[in-house]
Formats: structure tokens, C-alpha cells, sequence
């Protein structure tokens, strides 16, 4: 991973990222990394997140049904006889 330091940050917008970083509990370095992402356009929201997800879940495969050899309400009332 790169490395990257800036130098003579103004102070008002240093306060305001450390404000922000305190707010959503995380480091100085991570809020600037996060800023920067949504800043360049590459991060996604949360609901293209989510929409991207669901779409990834639809297109799993689905299971094969469950075929029981045993009627379940059977096995119980057996048990309960014994």
C-alpha cells in the first residue's frame, strides 16, 4: 500500500476532518482515506451497497428442496408414547 503525507493542511479544514474522524470513531489517517474515496467517486453508497448485495444473494444458487423420509409430526408422537 502507497503512502501519502500532505503538508500545510489549513487548520480550519484539519479540525473539521478530526471532528468528523471522532464522530464516526476512527483514525484521523482512515477519515482522510474515506473522504478521499467518496471524494474521487469510487466509493458506493450504502444503497448501491445493498442493491448489490440483494443482486449477488438473488443470483446464488438455490438449494435443492428438503425431502424427509420421515413424517416429523410421526417421530414426535412417537416420542411422546414412550
Amino acid at each position: 500500500m502507497r503512502s501519502l503525507q500532505v503538508r500545510e493542511v489549513p487548520e480550519y479544514l484539519y479540525n473539521k476532518l478530526l471532528e468528523e474522524a471522532r464522530m464516526k470513531h476512527r483514525s484521523l489517517a482512515q477519515e482522510a482515506l474515506s473522504v478521499l474515496d467518496r471524494g474521487l467517486g469510487s466509493a458506493q453508497g450504502n444503497r448501491a451497497r445493498r442493491q448489490k448485495l440483494v443482486q449477488t444473494i438473488r443470483e446464488l444458487p438455490k438449494p435443492p428442496a428438503l425431502v424427509l423420509s420421515v413424517n416429523p409430526v410421526d417421530s414426535v408422537r412417537e416420542d411422546r408414547q414412550r
